[in-house]
């Protein structure tokens, strides 16, 4: 994302980590590995790609471009005390110990590198996994999704000392897994250093997550970070599951690719065939202790869909996530079966008008295309209920989100709609992402409620490239429904699409207030006071009809019964939740 021209990330980083994004939002026909499409449109230093259906894994895209935020005076921003240290996970004395869980990654990856490869296969569902974090995603019980909520990983606790110094300090003995050439040595800031060094080699897309540092040194057993200027969502880029910490030992190798694999997680790699399966055991010399409770951690790489499928409903894998075609069917025939619904923070159908577009410069008419909308009723006749109305920025807690109650103020009431049009039939373009039926289903949806007051209503299909094209390059639209760029955290979202000069900002919305309504929440560290900015925000975009997400996803997910305290949470890529999981046979 851009803000004012600093710190502008590679154009073609973008463009890839919006291939996948598209293509993951919900379920697609087809697909490809993503590593390989990935790497061949980057090194070729294309400004924009044929957008092909992304594998629909469980992570949205790749890892997110941290947004730089204007600088603002550290006087007017009320610093925390310092967080309370971690606690550690208690184990659960009720969890049997032992046992195999069995589960799916769905593309291949040809370079296992973890921090100059971004496919989140090898980030979540592959040997990146071994590896620790300084944040982590919480996935505790009580969690509810969408969430970006931090907590310790390897730190005990963090303190913002101005609003641009962080400093970071480590749990204590924290220990390598017991690999040559580190041997179970302790952890040390050094590591963490000289891995986040390694992560930002200049060109490797994973150092996106750290453009916005300056520095950074080990002061004891803290970390230090200096950044070019203060921003709110930091924390979420240590916590991403591409910001691995790897022994020093390994950060001066240019090539990882091969190994080896030394974590200080959970799981220890015991083999790796990128094109059939991980294995892993269960690492005796954890930090958090009496974790895992699992033996051995099976990754299946499982490309085709309906081999995938078959090997769930035998029972062959524990896990896997359920189409929304398939959900009420799969319930109803598998009484005996847990589920779960997991939401992905801002990932959705979004839309959003052009308000210089002559159609859309009454503000009326634009209030009246939403009002006309009922995407209730459209989210359950496409998507089975799995999908919710919202905003569309990635909330860092549920209650970021707009309120059913704030919402319907401004949908989903088509006799206000059509008094808002006074007897005229406004003429629309409505460019709709073909990313499958399903889209296509739900453009004509939106197409025949609107028609039913008054709008005429052309409904055009944009294939991946051609809607990427269009919309997020050139901005050339009336009314666009298609998933968004790859934003994973607020200030991505806010400063990359809302903010006036925005890199996707292509409604043509300008409003001051509310530019500098997302400056102010950027570095606002309070989470109480940003969350009523940022709420602020959308209900304005809403109420003045620029954009909102009609259709957020919702992700179903099922396990059969011997799986037991399974508590998903796949935000900005986080797998720590398996370390929880017992098998009860």
């Amino acid at each position: 994302m851009v803000v004012s021209g600093l710190l502008l990330p590679v154009q073609s980083i973008l463009y890839l980590e919006l291939e996948v994004r598209l293509g993951a939002a919900f379920q697609c026909p087809f697909r490809r590995p993503i590593s390989l499409i990935a790497k061949t449109l980057f090194f070729a230093g294309l400004s924009i790609l044929a957008v092909a259906c992304g594998s629909p894994e469980p992570e949205q895209g790749l890892p997110p471009t941290p947004t730089p935020v204007p600088l603002v005076s550290s006087a007017t921003i009320a610093l925390p005390t310092t967080t309370s240290p971690s606690t550690i996970p208690t184990p659960d004395p009720a969890a049997r110990r032992g046992g195999v869980l069995n589960i799916a990654a769905r593309t291949v990856v040809d370079d296992l590198d973890v921090h100059r490869e971004f496919s989140p296969t090898l980030a979540a569902f592959g040997p990146g996994i071994v590896y620790s974090r300084l944040l982590r995603f919480s996935t505790v019980p009580d969690v509810q999704t969408p969430s970006l909520a931090v907590e310790c990983d390897l730190c005990s606790n963090w303190t913002w000392e101005s609003p641009t110094t962080l400093r970071v300090t480590l749990r204590e003995d924290i220990r390598w897994q017991v690999i040559a050439p580190v041997n179970g040595r302790l952890l040390t800031a050094g590591d963490v250093v000289a891995s986040f060094e390694r992560q930002r080699t200049p060109g490797w897309p994973n150092a996106a997550l750290l453009r916005n540092v300056e520095s950074m040194a080990a002061d004891g057993d803290a970390i230090v970070f200096d950044l070019r200027s203060p921003d709110a969502d930091f924390l979420l880029a240590l916590a991403d599951g591409h910001s691995k910490v790897l022994p020093v030992e390994l950060t001066s190798r240019d090539d990882l690719g091969d190994g080896p694999f030394i974590g200080s997680g959970p799981w220890i790699l015991d083999s790796a065939e990128s094109n059939t399966r991980y294995a892993f055991s269960a690492n005796q010399n954890y930090f958090e202790r009496g974790f895992p409770y699992l033996e051995r951690l099976n990754i299946f790489v499982l490309t085709d869909e309906a081999t995938r499928r078959a090997a769930f409903l035998t029972k062959t894998l524990d896990v896997d996530e359920v189409k929304p075609d398939e959900w009420v069917a799969y319930k109803e025939r598998h009484p005996e079966a847990e589920f779960a619904l997991y939401s992905p923070p801002g990932a959705g159908i979004e839309l959003a008008l052009n308000v210089d577009s002559p159609t859309f410069q009454d503000v009326d008419v634009r209030r009246a295309l939403f009002m006309a909308l009922d995407p209730w009723l459209l989210n359950q006749e496409v998507w089975s209920g799995l999908a919710t109305v919202a905003g569309g920025l990635p909330a860092i807690e549920p209650n970021w989100l707009l309120s059913e109650t704030e919402l319907r103020q401004h949908l989903a009431d088509p006799a206000q709609a059509r008094q808002l049009l006074n007897g005229a039939t406004p003429a629309v373009e409505l460019l709709v992402a073909d990313f499958g039926d399903n889209y296509l289903r739900y453009g004509e949806g939106v197409r025949d409620q609107l028609q039913a007051v008054g709008f005429q209503v052309e409904m055009t299909p944009l294939n991946p490239t051609l809607y990427n094209t269009q919309v997020w390059r050139d901005g050339l639209f009336q009314a666009y429904l298609g998933p968004t760029p790859p934003v994973n955290g607020p200030n991505g979202y806010l400063f990359g699409l809302v903010r006036t000069d925005g890199k996707w900002s292509k409604t043509r919305f300008s409003e001051v207030t509310i530019n500098d309504a997302i400056d102010s929440q950027s570095s606002e560290l309070d989470v109480v006071k940003r969350q009523g900015i940022v709420k602020g925000i959308s209900q304005r975009l809403l109420a003045e009809g620029v954009r909102f997400m009609p259709a957020a996803q919702v992700q179903g997910w099922s396990w059969w019964p011997h799986v037991q305290n399974l508590h998903v949470n796949f935000a900005n890529y986080e797998y720590y939740f398996w370390s929880q999981v017992w098998i009860e046979e």
